[in-house]
C-alpha cells in the first residue's frame, strides 16, 4: 500500500450504525474516516471541509443518496470529490441517476472489505488523488489500446477521458490528449502509433 494513504481523508454517509460501524472497521488502518449518520450532516460537515472521498449510502431515510449527491454537486467544491454509492439493491434506474451526477463507482452491498478498498483505491487514482504505479498505468494503457484494436471508440473515448485525469507525468497526459484526438478524428491506427510510444 501506498504510506501517504494514512492522511487520505474518506466521508461515509450511512443511517445505519452497524453500516458506518463496519466501513470504519474496514478502512480504519489506512484512512482517516470521518462517519456521519446523515445527508444532511454530510452536507453540514462539507461546508467546511473537503474529504478525498466519499461513500454514499442510497437508501437514507429523511434525505436519501440521491438528492445527498445532488446537493454536493452544487456545492462549491463539490463536483470534484470523488464520490462512490453504496446501496443494498442493484438498481438499474438509481444507477443511471448516479452516474449522471458524477460518481466515480457503484457497489451493492453488502461487500468484501478486500473489495471495497480495491474500489476506493482505483476512485483516488482516478480522480488523481494518489499516483498509478507504473505497473498500473501500462495496464490501463493496454486496456486503452484494446479498446482501440477492437473498435470500441465510445469505451476508449470514455477510457481516455478519464486518464487525462490521472496523476502522471506531463509527457504522458499530452500523449493520452493526442490520442483521444486521433479517436474522435476516427483515426485508429494514429491513436495506436501515439500509444506505442508510452507503452
Amino acid at each position: 500500500m501506498v504510506i501517504s494513504m494514512g492522511r487520505i481523508r474518506i466521508l461515509a454517509v450511512d443511517d445505519s450504525a452497524i453500516n458506518l460501524a463496519a466501513i470504519e472497521q474496514a478502512l480504519k488502518e489506512e484512512y482517516e474516516v470521518i462517519a456521519v449518520n446523515s445527508g444532511s450532516r454530510a452536507l453540514q460537515y462539507l461546508k467546511s471541509e473537503t474529504p478525498d472521498l466519499i461513500l454514499l449510502d442510497i437508501q437514507m431515510t429523511s434525505m436519501d443518496g440521491l438528492e445527498t449527491l445532488k446537493e454536493i454537486r452544487a456545492m462549491r467544491g463539490g463536483r470534484s470529490i470523488p464520490v462512490i454509492m453504496l446501496t443494498a439493491k442493484n438498481d438499474k434506474t438509481t444507477f443511471l441517476e448516479s452516474t449522471k451526477l458524477g460518481i466515480y463507482d457503484y457497489i451493492v452491498k453488502p461487500f468484501q472489505s478486500e473489495y471495497l478498498h480495491e474500489r476506493i483505491l482505483r476512485a483516488l487514482k482516478r480522480a488523481g488523488v494518489i499516483t498509478f504505479t507504473s505497473i498500473e498505468l501500462k495496464a490501463e494503457l493496454k486496456k486503452l489500446q484494446r479498446d482501440i484494436e477492437s473498435d470500441n471508440r465510445k469505451g476508449a473515448l470514455l477510457r481516455a477521458d478519464e486518464m487525462v485525469n490521472y496523476k502522471v507525468d506531463a509527457m504522458v497526459r499530452q500523449t493520452i490528449l493526442k490520442v483521444r484526438e486521433r479517436i474522435v478524428a476516427g483515426d485508429a491506427n494514429g491513436a495506436l502509433s501515439c500509444l506505442n510510444g508510452i507503452l
